[in-house]
């Protein structure tokens, strides 16, 4: 790292020749083994390299270094170049997810990522074992709310309010419109899910496989990186693309779904579920062509349950605040 610093420091008033020098093919094989000794493999040389760009020129690089966003990635890249041993790892993973979501210009997406890491620290600094790494993770966790501060976003108000109530309580209107989801769900016939599986023409499939994705997403902060693991969208349908997801896999993606969706649900629906998982777990014999609509079809209903549950008890709630 303090090499690759090295390099770009005789360069800090010549941006063309800053630029160059990123596109070095010994440089990039540089930033490349950095990155591997660090064992981060998601993050492209290019993307890391850039951190060394928007610090040391943000001014042709930003819109405007001095406003939210902007600034926000700024204060990453920085962070980057600081090159603190202890943080340098999560440093470049947070530039990382930052930077893709600061080039959607979504800020939203910023938001949900900046809660995520600030809960994790949080989860950290409660399982640290000695001072320095006591004072090390609330560093991390005081960076994140200045940053999250940068956009207008009250972090530390955000999540007393989530933590002073049930998940159950969660505004889920503000996450899922009710009447739209019904729209959708009574769109998703069997047939038509079994067509763009049978054509490999996957276009509501892959929609709606991203809607049970992003809504366990919301409710499991802390087991994130398993479900985008279990539930890599690509990899599913690029494995049904080419005839290779067999029965037990399909059975086995299914079932770890079932089990998310049990520790969501009122125990009231728990007897359907079960009833959704035995019929998954006799279909091994089935094509796939029938389980995957079946129990697509499962888990949505499931999905629209739980929605409809949580809102009816948000209503409630509401009723006996405005009785008060």
């Amino acid at each position: 790292m303090e090499n690759l610093k090295n390099i770009f420091n005789v360069y800090n008033s010549d941006l063309d020749a800053f630029m160059k020098t990123m596109q070095n093919k010994d440089v990039k094989n540089q930033a490349k083994q950095f990155l591997q000794s660090l064992n981060v493999n998601n993050v492209k040389e290019t993307t890391f390299l850039s951190s060394f760009l928007i610090s040391k020129f943000p001014s042709d690089f930003l819109d405007n270094p001095s406003t939210d966003k902007d600034k926000l990635l700024l204060n990453l890249a920085n962070k980057i170049y600081e090159n603190n041993e202890n943080t340098i790892k999560n440093d470049i993973i947070n530039y990382n997810e930052f930077y893709s979501i600061w080039a959607s210009n979504d800020i939203e997406k910023l938001k949900n990522l900046l809660y995520r890491n600030y809960v994790e620290l949080l989860d950290t600094l409660k399982n640290a074992s000695t001072e320095d790494e006591k004072t090390l993770f609330q560093n991390s966790i005081d960076f994140v709310v200045a940053n999250a501060s940068l956009i207008k976003f009250n972090i530390v108000e955000y999540h007393l309010q989530q933590t002073q109530s049930s998940p159950e309580m969660l505004d889920i209107n503000i996450l899922y419109d009710i009447d739209a989801f019904n729209t959708q769900f009574k769109n998703a016939f069997s047939n038509i899910l079994k067509e763009e599986i049978q054509l490999k023409q996957f276009i509501k499939f892959k929609d709606i496989l991203i809607f049970i994705k992003n809504f366990l997403l919301i409710f499991y902060i802390s087991k994130e990186s398993e479900i985008n693991s279990v539930l890599d969208i690509d990899f599913i349908l690029q494995q049904l693309s080419h005839d290779a997801f067999n029965n037990s896999e399909i059975i086995s993606l299914f079932t770890y779904t079932y089990d998310l969706l049990k520790g969501l649900q009122a125990p009231i629906h728990d007897n359907e579920l079960q009833e959704f998982k035995t019929s998954l777990n006799n279909s091994i014999r089935q094509e796939p062509t029938d389980i995957i609509p079946t129990h697509i079809i499962n888990i949505i209903s499931c999905i629209k349950f739980i929605i409809y549950d949580l809102n009816e008890l948000k209503n409630k709630i509401n009723k006996k605040d405005e009785n008060k």
